[in-house]
């Protein structure tokens, strides 16, 4: 097998991780609801509203208008929004349903927002009904990524996240109030949409590299594999090994890691288990600390005993060994350490 050809796959995969950014957890994906479309609707209509108890007064909903006016010249400085009211799922001529409408005595704005799903929404028919509210009007298409060529067809401005959210947070700057909690849900807001942007990016970038090099991926997956069992085999051919020494009916447990190791380790009722990892850096023998309340206990009995040792968790490891070590001298190690361990039951 020609190994050197999987070096530039690693180095792009490698170069193609460091590109994802570190991401913060925020409470709507604690929540469960990150990115579903009602959910966002519903926070954003709160917040498009200058007379919700958020005390942001207009700032969301003139930065959206900001955005709305860079791209088709509309003054919004003259209108009121003192009288507006805000409606969710608002019923069209035709049955459809427009996610937000805000309505007011001189205008009223309609906006689709899309998340996630295409743009498969009857449009002209959006447009048709907002057109019959009031003459004057702003319909707009709020989404995650470019739908310009479907808004324009039906005479919709399609508005970025990613713009509406530049001008916002520029807005929020000059906000006084910082401890105001509809003010921290709402930066939290745009932490968590933002977030699924760059997710999305990543995924499509990573889904066309992956396609790009599926071969070299797939003989890989199978070196991968290949690793993964001579592993497994070292650490059963210790396992069998060190049972036949044991003077007791304790049985060696097995647990295969996802990180290309395997851990095969004796548990004892004084709330240890006696540790040995095999992963592809070598071999790790130590006792892993359970029952916490006994760590003091266990580590004077090693410092007695002369054994000195890194503390990794609550782990306790005593020795390290290259991958190909003779299993032997891996048994004969774990053996010392297993009999300190009966000696403290």
């Amino acid at each position: 097998m020609d190994f050197e050809k999987f070096e530039n796959v690693l180095y792009e995969a490698h170069t193609l991780c460091s590109e994802i950014p570190p991401k913060e957890k925020t409470f709507m994906e604690i929540s469960g609801y990150p990115h579903l479309e009602n959910v966002v609707s519903n926070i954003i209509v709160f917040y498009l509203n200058p007379n919700e108890e958020h005390d942001l007064n207009d700032i969301v909903l003139k930065s959206l208008l900001q955005v709305f006016k860079n791209k088709t010249n509309y003054d919004y400085n003259e209108l009121d929004f003192s009288t507006i009211s805000t409606f969710r799922e608002y019923m069209t001529l035709k049955g459809n349903r427009i996610d937000i409408v805000l309505q007011s005595n001189e205008i009223v704005i309609g906006i689709e927002n899309k998340i996630q799903a295409g743009v498969y929404n009857d449009l002209e028919d959006y447009a048709t009904t907002l057109e019959k509210l009031n003459k004057r009007n702003l319909k707009i298409l709020l989404s995650l990524k470019d739908e310009t060529a479907i808004a324009e067809q039906a005479k919709f401005t399609n508005i970025l996240y990613s713009e509406f959210f530049e001008i916002l947070k520029n807005e929020l700057k000059n906000y006084k109030n910082k401890k105001n909690k509809w003010y921290v849900y709402l930066i939290d807001f745009i932490k968590n949409m933002e977030g699924y942007k760059m997710e999305k990016y990543m995924e499509s970038k990573i889904y066309n590299w992956v396609k790009n090099n599926k071969d070299g991926i797939n003989d890989f997956l199978k070196i991968i594999e290949i690793s993964k069992k001579s592993i497994q085999e070292k650490a059963r051919e210790y396992s069998s090994l060190f049972e036949d020494k044991l003077s007791n009916q304790n049985k060696i447990k097995f647990w295969n890691g996802e990180d290309l190791s395997a851990t095969c380790y004796a548990v004892f009722d004084i709330g240890c288990n006696l540790d040995v990892k095999l992963d592809i850096d070598g071999w790790k023998i130590g006792i892993f600390v359970w029952k916490k309340a006994h760590q003091l206990k266990i580590k004077e009995m090693l410092n007695q005993s002369g054994f000195s040792f890194d503390e990794e968790n609550n782990h306790l490891w005593l020795f390290e060994y290259d991958y190909n070590c003779d299993t032997q001298i891996i048994v004969e190690k774990a053996e010392k350490i297993y009999k300190l361990l009966e000696n403290i039951e």
